[in-house]
Formats: C-alpha cells, sequence, structure tokens
C-alpha cells in the first residue's frame, strides 16, 4: 500500500521445541517473508543480522534491547520464599526444553553447599518437561511457579548470590540484560547471542551440567571473585544496553526513514 514497514524480526522462534512441523513451517515462512516486505528490518542481536544476511541476503538494522540499573530496596520480600540475600542461586525463565533449566538442576545436583537453586517459572501448557524436571529429589531446588507480585522477581535478582541463564533461541534477551542490570553474578549459556551481550561481564558454560556446575563451585569456593562480574554487569548495561542509548537508536532509524518520504 505504499506504507514504509519496520519489523522488529525478534529470535528464531521456529527453533523452540514446543513447536510443531506445522508452527515451525510457518514460522519459516514468516521470516522468509518479513524479508520481503519490510522496509527495513531490525534484528536485536548481531548474531540475528548475520543470520538473516546469510539466509535471505537480507541486510538489517541492529538495535537492541535495553534494562535499567536497579538495586534492592524490599529484602523484606525474601521472607515470603523463606530466603536469605546471597544464599540461593536464581533462574527466572519460562519452562521450556531450549530454556535449559534441567542442565541447571542436574549442575546443582553436583555441588557441594548448602545454598538453594530458586526456579520461578511455569508454562501456559502441560509439559512433560516440567513434569521431569520437577522430579528432582533434590531438597535444596525449590520451584516457585511464575511470579507477578510487584516488585518480587527484582528482589529476587537482587539479592541471588548468581543468576543462572540457560536460553539459547533468540537475539538479545531481555532476562539477561535485566539480570547484568540488577547487578547479578550471571552465568549464560555458551552460545552466540549470550556470549555477544555479556562479553566480560559473566561466567559462560556448555551444554555439560559438570561444566556449569564446576564453575558455579569455583564461585561458591572464592565469593570474591563475584565482585569484578557484577561490576562489569553493571558497567555493560550502562555502556551499551541503557534504555537512552536505545530509543536514541529507534529515534534515528525512524527519522532517517522520514526524511527520505520528503
Amino acid at each position: 500500500f505504499g506504507k514504509k514497514v519496520v519489523i522488529n524480526v525478534d529470535g528464531l522462534e521456529w527453533k523452540r521445541k514446543k513447536w510443531g512441523w506445522v508452527a515451525k513451517k510457518y514460522y519459516l515462512f514468516s521470516e522468509w517473508f518479513c524479508s520481503i516486505i519490510a522496509t527495513r528490518i531490525i534484528s536485536d542481536a548481531i548474531g540475528i543480522k548475520e543470520y538473516y544476511k546469510k539466509k535471505y541476503k537480507t541486510d538489517s538494522t541492529f538495535i537492541a534491547y535495553g534494562a535499567n540499573i536497579e538495586k534492592s530496596n524490599n529484602v523484606g520480600i525474601l521472607e515470603e520464599y523463606g530466603l536469605k540475600p546471597n544464599e540461593y542461586f536464581f533462574v527466572a525463565s519460562r519452562l521450556e526444553p531450549e530454556n535449559n533449566a534441567d542442565i541447571t538442576i542436574k549442575a546443582m545436583e553436583l555441588l557441594n553447599t548448602d545454598k538453594k537453586l530458586i526456579i520461578a517459572g511455569g508454562a501456559n501448557y502441560k509439559s512433560n518437561y516440567i513434569k521431569n524436571i520437577m522430579q528432582t529429589k533434590d531438597e535444596r531446588i525449590k520451584f516457585l511457579g511464575p511470579i507477578y507480585k510487584d516488585g518480587h522477581i527484582k528482589e529476587l535478582h537482587c539479592n541471588c548470590f548468581a543468576y543462572i541463564h540457560g536460553n539459547e533461541v533468540g537475539g538479545t534477551n531481555p532476562a539477561l540484560l535485566k539480570a547484568m542490570g540488577y547487578g547479578n553474578m550471571v552465568f549464560a549459556l555458551d552460545n552466540i547471542f549470550n556470549n555477544e551481550v555479556l562479553d566480560d561481564a559473566g561466567i559462560s558454560y556448555s551444554y555439560n551440567p559438570k561444566d556449569l556446575a564446576k564453575k558455579l563451585q569455583q564461585i561458591i569456593d572464592k565469593p570474591a571473585d563475584r565482585i569484578k562480574y557484577q561490576s562489569r554487569a553493571i558497567n555493560r548495561i550502562i555502556n551499551h544496553y541503557s534504555w537512552p542509548k536505545i530509543t536514541n537508536d529507534y529515534i534515528r532509524l525512524f527519522e532517517s526513514l522520514s526524511k527520505n518520504n520528503r
């Protein structure tokens, strides 16, 4: 219709294990269709930008997501969950296979520590994956389910010993940025998207639970090392993923498209 169309393509949705072949084909078709009809595609990660360039010969504009720098202001919220500051590892994500909570759980079962593993999140459909991971016999592992109370996720983040990010699908993940903005010591699954965001502001781990367990144990045994990673995480958000930077990137893009209309 002669209108300029800008599409943020987000991540690689077709890779999610929950989708059947029809849904996967639909998402792949959508990727291709976006590359045809969009005046400009926005990629939220360099890895996504390179994916569209290689697969569809389509260039795109890289604009990530952002996060805020926040600190704890109501540590008493932890009492509702029977927790104390720095006495637990934290995971906050949907419990879907490609978020790999099973790796974290298996790693936790190998650890020599009194710390707990707190998992916040669920799924809005019945899942054998969730059923299986909840069968763990490790009493240190607690499933909180989805949490919607205002400020609770923030306090769980800000007071955890470390945050574990197992997501593998998609580009710049808002949950990872949020954890870094809260000043978390971050462990992230080793893949192109997480590594791009984290850089040297955290520790990456492989799909092998023993690798994650080894790296968690090292920080448990030398907790002072957390400080440098926490500081790096905050600085990385300030320098690369602040909301003022992200919104200015969008403004510049829309202004350039508007000027081309005149």
